[in-house]
C-alpha cells in the first residue's frame, strides 16, 4: 500500500486460488449473494455475511451456495441484477437472458444476437386509487428499462410493476458504430462508449445523438453511475464526471494514475481498478486518498458495489473485497490534515442517532469556516458561520481590536488566530459586516430573551441573553463601520433598536473626533443631558460642525414632555441669546409640543423672556385653538399691555395700530375670554372701541351704542352693530335699532352721563333730521314703526315721514300676501291629508284567529300587519323581507 493520505479500505480476501475449471468473467450482488458467472457458463452463487465473531484473518464469512452448471453453455460475460423485481438478467454468446432469481433460475425471455446492454432502474410514484390502507413503499414502484445493442441496431423494452415480461418500446434506432457500453442516464437519455468517443443518446422517436467526448489509447470506453444522476466517463487517465444530460460538472477531471479496467463508486470515493491494483479517489475535492496494491495473478478484471463501504475485487480465480476503515479513524484523519469538506461527507456515514450526526456536522462545519478564514477565504468563512448559527462573539473574536483583550482570550479556537496585515484586516472587516448584519436579523427573529449558541470548538456551547448578543453585535458593527465605511456610522447609531453600549460607543466616538454620531448616540439611548450639554459647548466653536444653536433646538424639539425640565434647562441660553428662535422649542416639532404643560411654558416665559408671552398665547390659541378661558383673558390683557406700553395712551401712535387691529379682531372672533372684566380697564385705558365691542357681547347694546355714536362718533359702526345684534339668535336684541334712534336724537351729555364714563365729548350737534329719515328708510323692516314715530322730534314735519311710510306700508303688504300664500298652501296640504286618511280607514280588515298570512301561511293573531295594494294581509315582516328581495333582484 502507497501514497496514502489515510487508510480508507482494507484489501480482504473472499476466495482464493480457484481452480482453472472454475474462471471467473463476470459477478453481481443480489442482497448477501455474490453471483459469480464464470467462462465455463456456470453460474455460482456463494452466502456473504459479517463473520461473528469477527474473524482475524478475514470479517466475512463466505459459503457456497450452489451452482448451476446448465446456466450457459457459452462463457457469461455481463450480470445485472434488478433487486425490486427479482431479476437476473445476462449477457452470454451474444444472447441477453432474462431470469427471475429463485431456486432454479427460471428463464422468462431471450434476446439474441446482442454485443451490449444497458439495464436501468426509476421509481415512479404509483396513481393513487383512493385506499388509504397502502403503506408508503408501496406508493411507488421500479421501472426496468433496458436497452440491447444488436451491433449497430438499438431497441428498448420496459418492464413496469404489473407486467410479467419486458414490453417492447416502438421506437429503435441505428448507431454510427457498435457501442462497447451503455448506461442509462435519465429515462429518456444513454450514455454510450464506442471505441473512440463517447455520445448522448435521445430515448424518443428522433433518436439525436451529441457528442460528449473522444478518446484514444485505451482499450475499452469505461462509464459508472455516482449520485445524484452524476456520472464518470473514462478518457485515458482522466475521469471526467458529467450530468445526466451529458453536460461536464466539474471542470478539473480526476486523473488516475494506471489506466483502469474498472470503475466503481462508493460514497464519498471513487475507484479505479487497474493491474497495479486500487485507487481509492475523492471527486470534491479531487484527493488521491489510498492505493492499493494487488500482486496475485492473474491481474483484476472488475469492480462491483455490494453495500455502502464494501466492494468485491474480481480476477479470474480470485475474490477480494474492500471493507471500509472506521469511519472514526477516517474522520480524525480528515482533521489532521484539514480536509474538511471529505470530513463533511463521511460524517453521514457514521453509525450514530441523528443528534451526534448533526452535533458532528456542526462541529467539521465550524472547523471548516476557521479554516477559510486562516486561509483568508473571508466570504466562505463568514457566510459559514452564518449558515450553521456559530456564537457570533466566537466569530468576532476572530478579527483582532474588536473585543477587549482580556476578553478575547478567554476564547478558544482550533488553532492560533492568524495575525492580519492591513488589506486582509479591511477585507475581514468588510465580510464580518455582513455576517453580523445577517446574524443580527437572525437573533431579533427570536422570541426567547435568550438564545442557545455554539463555539468554534467541539462542546463549547453557552446559552447568552438575546439583548447582550444584540449589544455585542452592534457596538462591533460600531467599530467596523468606523474602520470600513465612517460615512455609515451615523446611519447605523439612528437606528431605533440599536443595542450599542454607551460606555464603549463613547469613547470610540470620542477618539475618532465622531461629534455628530456622538448626539445620535446620545440622543437613541436617553442620555439627553450629555447631547446638550455637547451641543451647547460645540455651538460656540465657529469650526465644529454643530456650530450655531440651530442645533440645539432642533434637538429640544425632539424631546417629549417627560423631559420637560431638561427642555426648560438648556432653552434658557437659547432663549436669552435668540429669542424669536427659541420660542420654536415650545411650538414646532413632530415630538408632541402640544402636550407640553402650558402653564409652566408660560411661567418660564414670564421669568426668561416675557415679550414672547403675547407669540406663544397667539400660538396655542389661534393654531392649537386652545380654549382655556385663563388664556383667552390672559392674551386680551397682554394686548392692553402692550398697547398702554407702546402709546403711553397716545392712541394715535401708528406703531400701535396693528397690536389694536389683532386686539379687536380677537374680541369680536373668541367666545371663550370674560367679558364682564374687561369694560372698565378699557374705559380706564381709552380703548373705546375695544369697550364697545366687549359690552356689546355682554348685551349693553345701549351702553355700546353710546360709544360707537357720541365717543367715537362713527354712525356706520353702530348702524352694523345694530344690523349684527338684529341678525342674532337672542330676541332681546331685535329693539337695537329703537336704541340707536333713542341715541341720535339724545343729546351727548345726556347719554355720556348715563353711561357714567368721563370719556371727552364734543359739543353734539342738533339731530340731524335728514340723517334720521334715511335711517328708517334703510331699516324699516327692523324696528317698531309706531315707537319709532313717536320718538321723532315735533319739529320733523308729517310729508318728510311720506318716504318711510310709503315703504312701510309697502313692505306690510308684501309681508301680508307672503302670509297669504302660505296660508293657502298649507290649507291644501291639509285637504290632501284628510282625503288620505279617508282613503286609509275606509277599508275595513277583520283579524280572527283564522287568518293566516298570504306569504308565510302563519296566523296573523296580534303581530303587526300590512293590507297590500292587491288585497293581501301579510306580515309586516315578510312584506318587508319581500320588498328587500325584489329591489336586489333588480340591481
Amino acid at each position: 500500500m502507497t501514497n496514502s493520505m489515510y487508510k480508507a479500505y482494507s484489501l480482504e480476501s473472499v476466495l482464493q486460488n480457484l481452480p482453472p475449471t472454475f474462471s471467473i468473467e463476470c459477478a453481481a450482488t443480489y442482497r448477501d449473494t455474490l453471483l459469480l458467472g464464470t467462462k465455463q457458463g456456470y453460474l455460482t452463487t456463494f452466502r456473504v455475511t459479517k463473520a461473528h465473531p469477527p474473524n482475524s484473518e478475514s470479517p466475512l464469512d463466505v459459503r457456497l451456495h450452489k451452482t448451476f452448471k446448465s446456466f450457459s453453455k457459452k462463457p457469461i460475460n455481463e450480470l445485472v441484477v434488478v433487486e425490486d423485481h427479482d431479476l437476473l438478467i445476462s449477457l452470454s454468446d451474444q444472447t441477453v437472458n432474462v431470469h427471475r432469481i429463485s431456486e432454479t433460475f427460471p428463464l422468462l425471455r431471450q434476446f439474441k444476437g446482442v454485443t451490449t446492454f444497458a439495464c436501468g432502474t426509476q421509481r415512479v410514484k404509483r396513481h393513487n386509487d383512493g385506499s388509504d390502507n397502502v403503506s408508503p413503499s408501496d406508493r411507488n414502484y421500479t421501472v426496468v428499462r433496458l436497452c440491447i445493442a444488436q451491433r449497430r441496431r438499438i431497441q428498448y423494452f420496459y418492464w413496469k410493476h404489473n407486467d410479467s415480461a419486458f414490453i417492447e418500446h416502438p421506437y429503435e434506432h441505428t448507431l454510427p458504430d457498435v457501442p462497447r457500453i451503455m448506461v442509462w442516464s435519465s429515462k429518456e437519455h444513454l450514455i454510450v462508449g464506442f471505441k473512440t468517443s463517447y455520445v448522448l443518446l435521445k430515448a424518443n422517436k428522433t433518436g439525436d445523438l451529441r457528442e460528449l467526448r473522444t478518446i484514444s489509447r485505451q482499450p475499452e470506453p469505461l462509464i459508472t453511475r455516482l449520485q445524484d444522476d452524476s456520472y464518470a466517463v473514462l478518457s485515458e487517465k482522466n475521469v471526467h464526471l458529467v450530468n445526466m444530460n451529458g453536460d461536464r460538472i466539474q471542470i478539473e477531471p480526476i486523473i488516475m494514475s494506471e489506466l483502469p479496467v474498472s470503475l466503481a463508486y462508493d460514497y464519498p470515493y471513487l475507484m479505479g481498478l487497474s493491474p497495479a491494483g486500487v485507487e481509492v479517489h475523492t471527486i470534491n475535492p479531487t484527493l488521491t486518498i489510498q492505493t492499493i496494491q494487488i500482486t496475485q495473478t492473474p491481474k483484476p478484471l472488475g469492480l462491483i458495489v455490494w453495500k455502502s463501504g464494501m466492494v468485491f475485487v474480481i480476477s479470474t480465480n480470485n475474490v477480494w473485497c474492500l471493507v471500509r476503515a472506521s469511519v472514526g479513524d477516517q474522520l480524525s484523519a480528515c482533521k489532521d490534515q484539514k480536509q474538511f469538506h471529505l470530513a463533511l461527507m463521511l460524517a453521514k456515514l457514521l453509525d450514530a442517532s441523528d443528534a451526534d450526526k448533526a452535533r458532528c456536522k456542526y462541529h467539521l462545519e465550524n472547523l471548516l469556516a476557521f479554516d477559510f478564514f486562516a486561509k483568508g477565504q473571508y466570504q466562505k468563512a463568514f457566510k459559514l458561520f452564518e449558515e450553521i448559527r456559530t456564537d457570533p462573539v466566537h466569530v468576532i473574536g476572530l478579527v483582532p481590536s474588536l473585543l477587549k483583550e482580556q476578553y478575547r482570550k478567554m476564547l478558544q479556537y482550533p488553532a492560533s488566530v492568524p495575525k492580519l496585515d492591513e488589506s486582509q484586516l479591511t477585507t475581514a472587516m468588510t465580510e464580518l459586516i455582513v455576517y453580523l448584519s445577517s446574524a443580527r436579523r437572525f437573533i431579533k427573529s427570536q422570541e426567547c430573551d435568550n438564545v442557545q449558541v455554539g463555539g468554534i470548538l467541539e462542546g463549547i456551547n453557552a446559552v447568552r441573553p438575546k439583548k447582550l448578543l444584540l449589544q455585542i453585535i452592534d457596538t462591533t458593527m460600531l467599530h467596523l463601520y468606523i474602520n470600513v465605511n465612517p460615512n455609515l456610522v451615523a446611519a447605523l447609531l439612528s437606528f431605533k433598536d440599536n443595542h450599542c453600549h454607551l460606555e464603549e460607543s463613547e469613547a470610540l466616538l470620542k477618539e475618532h473626533q465622531k461629534i455628530v454620531e456622538r448626539i445620535i448616540l446620545y440622543e437613541q439611548k436617553g442620555a439627553h443631558h450629555k447631547a446638550l450639554q455637547l451641543l451647547s459647548e460645540q455651538a460656540l466653536i465657529p469650526s465644529s460642525p454643530l456650530h450655531g444653536h440651530e442645533h440645539t433646538i432642533a434637538y429640544l424639539q425632539r424631546l417629549s414632555g417627560d423631559h420637560f425640565d431638561l427642555i426648560l434647562e438648556y432653552a434658557k441660553w437659547v432663549i436669552d441669546a435668540f429669542p424669536d428662535d427659541g420660542l420654536k422649542i415650545f411650538t414646532e416639532g413632530t415630538c408632541g409640543r402640544e402636550l407640553l404643560p402650558r402653564e409652566r411654558v408660560l411661567q418660564f416665559l414670564e421669568k426668561e423672556s416675557p415679550t414672547l408671552i403675547v407669540r406663544y398665547l397667539e400660538h396655542l390659541i389661534l393654531h392649537w385653538h386652545d380654549d382655556n378661558v385663563r388664556f383667552h383673558n390672559l392674551l386680551i390683557h397682554k394686548y392692553r399691555e402692550q398697547i398702554i406700553r407702546i402709546t403711553n395712551s397716545e392712541l394715535n401712535d401708528p406703531s400701535v395700530t396693528s397690536i389694536r387691529e389683532k386686539l379687536v379682531d380677537f374680541l369680536r372672533t373668541s367666545n371663550r375670554y370674560t367679558p364682564s372684566i374687561f369694560p372698565q380697564w378699557f374705559l380706564n385705558d381709552k380703548l373705546y372701541l375695544e369697550c364697545a365691542i366687549v359690552m356689546g357681547k355682554l348685551g349693553r347694546h345701549q351702553d355700546a351704542l353710546t360709544i360707537y355714536i357720541h365717543v367715537l362718533r362713527d354712525l356706520k359702526r353702530a348702524e352694523d352693530y345694530c344690523v349684527e345684534q338684529y341678525l342674532g339668535k337672542k330676541a332681546c336684541d331685535r329693539n337695537v335699532f329703537i336704541i340707536l334712534l333713542t341715541l341720535y336724537i339724545t343729546p351727548a351729555k345726556i347719554c355720556l352721563k348715563a353711561l357714567d364714563i368721563s370719556a371727552p365729548a364734543a359739543e353734539s350737534d342738533p339731530p340731524d333730521i335728514m340723517e334720521i329719515l334715511n335711517l328708517l328708510d334703510r331699516h324699516v323692516d327692523k324696528l317698531d314703526p309706531l315707537r319709532a314715530i313717536e320718538m321723532l322730534p315735533p319739529e320733523v314735519p308729517l310729508q318728510k315721514l311720506e318716504e318711510f311710510i310709503t315703504k312701510l306700508l309697502k313692505e306690510q303688504s308684501i309681508q301680508l300676501s307672503k302670509l297669504r300664500v302660505l296660508n293657502a298652501l298649507l290649507l291644501s296640504d291639509n285637504v290632501k291629508a284628510k282625503l288620505l286618511k279617508f282613503n286609509l280607514v275606509k277599508f275595513c280588515v277583520t283579524i280572527d284567529d283564522s287568518k293566516l298570512c298570504d306569504i308565510c301561511q302563519r296566523r296573523i293573531n296580534r303581530s303587526v300587519f300590512v293590507h297590500t295594494e292587491k288585497g293581501q294581509i301579510v306580515h309586516y315582516a315578510c312584506h318587508n323581507k319581500t320588498l328587500s328581495g325584489s329591489e336586489s333582484v333588480d340591481n
